[in-house]
């Protein structure tokens, strides 16, 4: 789903495309593959049934009902169901008449449990991760189902084995990264969910269950992965890929020496940028044995693998950078470590928001102070348009969420946390026309919409604890209470 920019905000854009952050499909078929074989030729059937299409019957059974007729009766019966009835009636009364522009929504998808979730679009159409709530060994049956929004009816669906999907999407085309007795990358056409390639990934077999995969793309339709080392491999640094995405045939392989872990991958430019410092683990930031220049920001070239530069913190201390996003020839990082001066814990993590060139070098910093951006990254901080998003969390202040300019880093607004403006999930977002539309905290839940040059605020819906949230700038598509709806944006 690429955006005008030459150079878009990749971790924006990667909520709008197929993917679910943090975890690749473990998968647990029986026989080994050969280990010198990427791709068709005689392996071509074995990687067509790691991604069968979904049976039709299967598909049929997936569908939006008109809002008007959407019984509810069931929700309020079974143990374990998620929420009630008279939630899901105001969820639904509430999507009837949504505000920020929305159109009112037009079909409603029941779904009791966590067994559909919305994990990307396709010009406002959503794709949903699809699985029955029962688990096979380490596992999770499902598929990745593509649904027309205006029929409401799956319009094609890929079989999947594994606790979730991982991939990208470049217009016309869904590439999901699994894990079968290799990592293996297959892309599917939009239009029909038709098979385009297959490749196997890396030639060691995968002996231990653990998230293996990050990726991006390019606008030249490139596709780099980046996998965990397999658990008995001699060597254990992590392997980079650089994959056609037109035909699937790798055009490189390399290991990362003395890398043996990468939290995430985006592209900036000519090069590719492998987070070493994980965006969810604020513990590892107090690890007294860990190595020198661990939580350090690595650059590679995106034409060879070759080392480019390494960014380590603001100053030789150890520090953790993390990405929070990239556009045009700024990226945004987050450099955290430990305040070991108080007491564990008491004021946890030294935060400082920085931009960087292409070249690596600082072109501005931002000093955040103690308690801010200490614990999960995706949940405070983003970057939206022309701004980068954080929520600053200080003892004994109301929590408020401020935006930057890309650029300069001055402050251009600052929403604060009241009972009238609650606070944001960042991670449950989407920009739509300049606009971060996004989930809210309690009392009342519901969605808001911030226009992002000016933070002026507007009501989405008034209601419903919002689990998943993904958007362009066509439609968003939420699950609440039960519920999937997706509000149409002329």
């Amino acid at each position: 789903m690429s955006e005008p920019d030459t150079q878009p905000a990749r971790r924006a854009s990667k909520k709008r495309r197929i993917i679910i952050i943090g975890i690749a499909i473990a998968v647990v078929l029986a026989a080994a593959v050969p280990t010198a074989f990427w791709g068709w030729g005689r392996w071509s059937d074995r990687c067509v049934a790691h991604v069968a299409e979904t049976p039709a019957k299967a598909l049929r059974s997936l569908h939006a009902d008109p809002v008007d007729q959407a019984d509810l009766g069931p929700l309020s019966a079974g143990k374990d169901m998620l929420i009630n009835a008279d939630r899901a009636r105001a969820v639904l009364a509430a999507a009837r008449k949504p505000g920020g522009g929305f159109q009112p929504a037009e079909r409603v998808l029941v779904s009791a449990t966590d067994s559909v979730q919305p994990v990307g679009t396709v010009d406002g159409n959503p794709v949903l991760a699809v699985g029955p709530d029962t688990w096979v060994g380490m596992a999770l049956q499902g598929s990745l189902v593509s649904m027309d929004r205006t029929t409401g009816q799956a319009t094609w669906g890929r079989e999947y084995f594994g606790d979730g999907t991982h991939g990208e999407q470049l217009p016309g085309q869904t590439m999901v990264l699994q894990l079968t007795s290799r990592p293996m990358a297959a892309s599917f056409a939009d239009a029909d969910g038709r098979l385009q390639w297959c490749t196997w990934i890396g030639k060691d077999a995968i002996t231990s269950y653990e998230p293996t995969f990050e990726s991006d793309t390019t606008d030249d339709k490139q596709l780099y992965v980046v996998r965990a080392a397999a658990e008995k491999a001699t060597d254990r640094s992590v392997l980079l890929s650089r994959i056609d995405a037109g035909t699937g045939k790798i055009a490189w392989e390399q290991p990362i020496q003395g890398t043996n872990y990468v939290s995430d991958l985006d592209t900036f430019g000519d090069q590719i940028l492998l987070d070493q410092a994980s965006g969810k683990d604020f513990g590892s930031l107090w690890d007294s044995n860990r190595p020198p220049g661990s939580g350090a920001l690595i650059a590679r070239s995106a034409a060879t693998g070759a080392a480019s530069w390494t960014y380590a913190g603001p100053d030789q201390s150890s520090w953790g950078v993390t990405v929070i996003g990239v556009r045009g020839d700024t990226v945004i990082v987050a450099a955290r470590q430990a305040n070991k001066k108080v007491a564990k814990y008491a004021e946890p993590v030294q935060s400082w928001l920085i931009a960087l060139d292409r070249a690596g070098k600082e072109r501005w910093r931002q000093d955040l102070g103690s308690d801010s951006l200490a614990f999960d990254l995706t949940e405070q901080a983003k970057v939206a348009g022309n701004v980068v998003l954080t929520e600053q969390r200080i003892p004994r202040q109301e929590p408020k969420l401020e935006a930057r300019d890309l650029s300069t880093g001055k402050l251009v607004w600052t929403r604060v946390r009241s009972i009238r403006t609650p606070e944001l999930h960042l991670e449950k977002a989407a920009v739509v026309d300049n606009h971060l539309v996004a989930a809210a905290y309690g009392p009342q839940y519901g969605v808001r919409s911030l226009d992002l040059a000016t933070g002026n605020e507007t009501t989405v819906l008034a209601n419903g604890n919002v689990r998943t949230l993904v958007g362009d700038d066509k439609a968003i598509t939420l699950t609440s209470e039960g519920l999937l709806l997706t509000l149409n944006h002329p």
